[in-house]
């Protein structure tokens, strides 16, 4: 039964919880939430530090504060004279989890940023985030340069404790081939001229450069913006996506579709054999509250396959932690099993990263709860997601938590802003715990969640709508339902996609098919071997 009941019988699984809409619900399916088990201890640890909220993590914009905090007297390099850098206070009292303090002071001998490190002091400013690599304080975009932003990101002053402060990240890490093509202040329209600027919400649209690639926008500060539309500027014109006609199962609606609820949302072109790339240019649909410019970067590049690297971050998941970063034995197993899924795309592993997440960071991220936010979303999973921040090469970021209610794996987006690192959606996590219950689990939900972040949606939907339209994947029609409960689980779809790895139930065996390969193989954060 769905949402934490008892598992379907004969399912390694129960289904996923969560809106079934494109690109929200793009979780596998999940056992049940916590065991049963209460979040121990979560009620005893200090409140999270007013510095970061979920809020200024989920949105693209960030009120960064422009005032030193307690202890400090620096927020950005140019705030300090004499060549002095602003750097982290040499101090050996760690505040685990809250503002560090920064102060002018000589740059150390150390690692500049950008550059690979493993705790502050391997730095010559004193900060290295969690994803491994030095960094430079900020309190605005413009301290970083155009191809970088300023972020709240955590660092560790040590192997066993984080700090949380402000530092610039690059926009794009990407293979050096993948062009960025970047147009600031794209106009945003309401598609209805007598629509007001309110806040309320309603439809608009912007007009996109022409040809293949991924298409990232984003809106302004707090403008949450969904894709409802896609189609082409030809004559006539072709439809590539439409939300409305999905959701009134029309036939053939979905034809690709297209971003996900967020900052930033995303619309991968062509995403299938079936859309033709058009010369012309396309129009996006939004359905959004603000009418704002949108920033869009489209990445541009051709791959047939190549190397994935992965940044895994261990994060309070208690039977897991790498040694030496070396992965646990289970993680290699279930490694070695999502290399086998993804190889029929041409794609091999190359470096894989391990960070363990100590302290209360851990502690705090290592269950997502939904009881924790009033909607049906997890409100820590922005902020666990944008540990991604400096991640030192080309990579995807996933993210091993105990527990996440009612799911096994929860993606960022579909498809998630590739190589855009440190944002609310940059990465999957995984709770391990209904995983690692079975066989394969792990590697057929990497799997699973990876797929979503490089472009593949669920064959059919858990209530049997139907968002992606590759040819060669099996639907499941509601008629399979068999015990009318509004639910088409994996026992109810055999022989119609239930033995797909993107089917919306996880199970044993599982393949991707040639078209979903083909998606994969496509991808832009691949480098070449």
């Amino acid at each position: 039964s769905p949402d934490g009941g008892a598992p379907d019988a004969g399912a390694e699984v129960s289904p996923d919880g969560g809106a079934p809409d494109a690109g929200i619900d793009v979780s596998p399916d999940g056992g049940t939430p916590d065991g049963g088990v209460a979040d121990g201890g979560v009620d005893a640890l200090p409140p999270q530090p007013p510095a970061l909220t979920d809020r200024l993590i989920g949105e693209g914009c960030v009120d960064i504060p422009t005032e030193p905090v307690v202890g400090g007297d620096c927020v950005r390099d140019a705030d300090c004279d004499g060549g002095d850098v602003c750097r982290r206070r040499a101090s050996p009292v760690v505040y685990d989890d809250l503002p560090v303090a920064l102060r002018c002071g000589p740059r150390s001998v150390g690692a500049a940023p950008g550059e690979r490190c493993a705790v502050g002091a391997d730095c010559d400013r004193g900060l290295c985030v969690v994803a491994g690599t030095c960094v430079a304080a900020c309190a605005a975009d413009a301290d970083c340069g155009a191809a970088a932003r300023c972020r709240p990101v955590h660092v560790k002053p040590d192997s066993s404790t984080t700090e949380i402060t402000y530092a610039c990240i690059p926009r794009f890490t990407l293979p050096p081939d993948i062009e960025v093509e970047t147009h600031a202040d794209v106009p945003m329209t309401w598609n209805d001229p007598g629509t007001a600027d309110d806040g309320r919400w309603a439809t608009a649209s912007i007009d996109l450069p022409g040809g293949e690639g991924l298409y990232i926008a984003e809106p302004g500060c707090d403008t949450g913006a969904q894709v409802i539309l896609l189609a082409t500027r030809d004559t006539p014109s072709a439809l590539f996506y439409d939300q409305y006609a999905v959701n009134q199962d029309v036939a053939g609606a979905s034809v690709n579709p297209a971003g996900t609820y967020g900052v930033p949302t995303t619309m991968l072109i062509p995403n299938g054999p079936v859309p033709v790339p058009s010369s012309a240019g396309y129009t996006a649909g939004f359905w959004t509250h603000r009418r704002e410019p949108v920033r869009l970067d489209v990445l541009r590049g051709v791959r047939d396959g190549g190397v994935l690297n992965l940044d895994i971050f261990y994060v309070g998941a208690e039977s897991l932690a790498p040694v030496a970063g070396t992965p646990p034995p289970q993680v290699a197993a279930a490694l070695e099993d999502f290399a086998g899924l993804v190889r029929g795309a041409g794609i091999t592993l190359g470096e894989v990263r391990h960070h363990e997440v100590s302290g209360i960071l851990a502690m705090r991220m290592s269950r997502l709860s939904l009881a924790d936010g009033t909607d049906d979303s997890y409100p820590k999973l922005p902020e666990l997601l944008s540990l991604s921040a400096g991640v030192p090469s080309p990579s995807l970021s996933l993210f091993l938590v105990e527990t996440i209610d009612d799911l096994w794996g929860q993606a960022g987006a579909v498809t998630g802003p590739l190589g855009a690192n440190g944002l609310a959606v940059s990465g999957v996590a995984i709770g391990v715990a209904g995983p690692l219950s079975t066989r394969h689990g792990l590697g057929h939900t990497m799997a699973h969640e990876l797929g979503h972040f490089l472009g593949l949606f669920h064959t059919t939907e858990r209530d049997g709508r139907v968002f992606e339209a590759l040819p060669d994947t099996l639907v499941c029609p509601r008629s399979r339902d068999a015990n009318r409960d509004g639910l088409l689980t994996w026992n109810e779809c055999g022989g119609a996609g239930a033995d797909n790895v993107m089917f919306w139930q996880v199970d044993y065996p599982a393949t991707f098919s040639g078209d979903q390969l083909d998606v994969l193989s496509r991808s832009l954060i691949l480098t070449k071997p």
